[in-house]
């Protein structure tokens, strides 16, 4: 049986060495957040489009960080800046519309004196424009 002294001092050791590996995965997982995020919209479509060819990359990823954001929010962890901007740039997704015809295009004129306008009304019209 050890003496208390001895036994005390590797229960610290122990507690030492854990928090130590806890901290090395930590590091490690930010620089890996670190590298995804430095990655080019091409190199992450690229990426996507080798894994589920028939997928839509930039859903697929948005996906990833909302799993992400709910496992911070389950744990009560703080989101990481590099989370929370993915997040925010991904919510604003383009949108998937067609267009059948290219719309005609406008031109707002304001004036004060409505003689001008009418003037320049008048050009614009002879000009097609």
């Amino acid at each position: 049986m050890l003496p208390d002294h001895l036994r005390d001092d590797l229960k610290q050791r122990a507690r030492i060495e854990r928090a130590q590996e806890d901290s090395a995965e930590e590091e490690r997982a930010e620089q890996l957040l670190n590298a995804v995020m430095s990655l080019s919209q091409e190199e992450v479509d690229a990426i996507y489009y080798k894994l589920w060819p028939n997928e839509d990359s930039k859903q697929r990823a948005f996906g990833s960080v909302q799993h992400a954001v709910d496992l911070c929010r389950k744990e009560q962890r703080a989101r990481p800046l590099q989370l929370r901007s993915a997040f925010a740039q991904l919510r604003q997704m383009e949108l998937g519309l067609a267009v059948t015809e290219p719309a005609t295009p406008r031109i707002l004129l304001v004036d004060q004196d409505a003689s001008r306008l009418l003037v320049w009304r008048k050009i614009l019209l002879d000009l097609k424009v």
